[in-house]
C-alpha cells in the first residue's frame, strides 16, 4: 500500500503517507468510492506502523516469516480443498468458497511490494474450483469404470459421493456447470440400452437356431440384471429392457419353450461357473412371470 521496503524508517512512513494520500483524498475525489476505500487502507497501514514496535517488527526477520507464509496460501488452500474433498468434506470446501476473503485482509496487512504478493479473492476461488472440479471429473470416471467392471458397489459409492459433492456446490456455476448426476446417469442408461440392442437378436430366428443362441442370450440377460440388482437408480429401466426382451421371445412359435428352458439354465447357474452370475440368474427367475412355470417345477421339486 505504501511502497515501502523492509528498511523504512519513521519518516519514510510519513512521506509515502502524504504521497499516496494525496492521490485518493476523498477531497480530491468527490463520489469516488474506491478512492475513498483506498484512502482508509492508506491511512489504516499508516498509523500501524506508526505505533510503538510495529515498524521494528516490519523490518524483522519474523515479519519476513509471516510474509513467506501469507504467499503460500493459495498453495496451501489448494492443498486443504483436495484433503477435504478426498475425505468428502464437501460442505467445508463450500464454507472456504465464503471466506477467502479473509486470506485477501491478511495480505493487506503485511503486503511488501518487494516481497509479497497481493492475494486477489478471485484467484483464490478460482483456485479452489479448478480442484474441485477435478476431483467431479475423477468421480465420474471411477463410475465408468465400476460399471464397465462391473463393480455396482463401487459404482454405488461413487455415484453418492458424486450426488452429495453436486449438492454442496449446486450454487457455483464455476464448478458445476451442468448437472453432473443427471449426466452421469443419461450415459448409463445409454449403455443399458446398447446391451439391449446387443441382445436382441432372437427375433426371426428358427428354433434350433435360437435354441443353439440361448447361452449367448443369457450371458446378455445376466449383465442387464446386474444392473437391476446392483444399482436401484437403473432399476426401473434394466427391469423394463428384460421384460421387453423376454415378451419378444415369448411372441416367437418357439417362445414359451424356449423361456422355460432359459428359466431352467438361469436357476442352475451353468453358464459360467461364477457365484454371482448364478445369484444374478436367480434373481431374474423370481423377478418376472415369464419364468412362474419354471419356478413351479422348481417349487415342486423342492417339496418332493
Amino acid at each position: 500500500l505504501l511502497g515501502l521496503g523492509r528498511s523504512a524508517k519513521v519518516n519514510d512512513v510519513k512521506k509515502a503517507f502524504r504521497k499516496f494520500s494525496l492521490r485518493c483524498h476523498p477531497d480530491k475525489n468527490p463520489g469516488d468510492k474506491d478512492a475513498n476505500e483506498k484512502f482508509i487502507q492508506i491511512r489504516n497501514a499508516s498509523d500501524f506502523l506508526m505505533e510503538q514496535g510495529n515498524l521494528q517488527f516490519f523490518r524483522s526477520y519474523d515479519f519476513l516469516f509471516l510474509v513467506r507464509a501469507v504467499n503460500k496460501i493459495p498453495n496451501y488452500l489448494s492443498l486443504y480443498t483436495q484433503c477435504a474433498l478426498d475425505n468428502q468434506d464437501y460442505q467445508t470446501v463450500a464454507d472456504l468458497l465464503l471466506k477467502v476473503e479473509d486470506a485477501r485482509d491478511i495480505s493487506s496487512l503485511v503486503r511488501d511490494t518487494v516481497r509479497s504478493n497481493s492475494i486477489k479473492t478471485d484467484v483464490l476461488q478460482n483456485n479452489i474450483a479448478k480442484v474441485a472440479k477435478q476431483y467431479a471429473h475423477s468421480l465420474t470416471i471411477d463410475i465408468k469404470k465400476a460399471y464397465g467392471t462391473p463393480d455396482f458397489v463401487q459404482l454405488h459409492h461413487s455415484y453418492s459421493n458424486l450426488e452429495e459433492f453436486e449438492s454442496a456446490f449446486k450454487s457455483y456455476r464455476n464448478i458445476v456447470e451442468t448437472p453432473l448426476t443427471l449426466t452421469v446417469l443419461e450415459e448409463l442408461k445409454a449403455a443399458l440400452e446398447k446391451l439391449r440392442s446387443e441382445a436382441s437378436f432372437l427375433h426371426g430366428m428358427s428354433e434350433s437356431s435360437a435354441s443353439k443362441a440361448m447361452d449367448k442370450f443369457a450371458t446378455k440377460l445376466i449383465k442387464i440384471g446386474r444392473v437391476l440388482d446392483g444399482f436401484p437408480r437403473l432399476k426401473k429401466q434394466a427391469s423394463a429392457i428384460i421384460h421387453s426382451l423376454l415378451n419378444g421371445v415369448d411372441s416367437e412359435p418357439w417362445g414359451v419353450f424356449f423361456i422355460f428352458k432359459l428359466g431352467l439354465l438361469l436357476e442352475k447357474g451353468e453358464l459360467s461357473g461364477d457365484d454371482e452370475d448364478k445369484r444374478i440368474g436367480t434373481v431374474i427367475v423370481g423377478s418376472f412371470q415369464h419364468f412362474q412355470d419354471v419356478r413351479t417345477v422348481i417349487f415342486n421339486r423342492e417339496v418332493i
